[in-house]
């Protein structure tokens, strides 16, 4: 059953997809009910309504002003010197091992290319 669902959803999507200008075709919302609530056919009374709305923006204000504060509250943590010296320092550990890493495989590099080189030359003597 649900792999039916989202076998029909992924065909109703391709069918969006290619042609979304025909409203025929467009795949019908799971949650069709929800628009009686305040549509023009709703059974809420106007005040039920408004009752409704105020709640929803009260809450849409207040997640906003929540999420403002808990930016500025991990922005303040985050730029406080000690969590800022903590984390420079971690950064900096990390860019040294990475440095290192780095040099490491370059001389590695270098010496198999200059292994590679003395082994040409000698079989050269050799050769000759």
């Amino acid at each position: 059953m649900v792999i039916n669902r989202l076998e029909n959803i992924a065909t109703n999507a391709v069918v969006v997809t290619d042609c979304p200008a025909i409203p025929s075709e467009m795949p019908k919302s799971s949650a069709i009910g929800v628009s009686r609530l305040t549509g023009k056919n709703s059974s809420l009374s106007s005040g039920q309504k408004n009752f409704s709305k105020n709640i929803l923006n009260r809450l849409v204000d207040l997640i906003s002003k929540k999420s403002k504060e808990i930016t500025v509250a991990i922005s303040q943590k985050l730029l406080s010197p000690s969590i800022k010296q903590k984390n420079e320092k971690e950064i900096a550990s990390v860019a040294r091992s990475s440095i290192k890493m780095r040099l490491a495989e370059m001389k590695e590099k270098a010496d198999q290319k200059n292994d590679d080189h003395n082994q040409k030359k000698q079989s050269e003597r050799e050769v000759r």
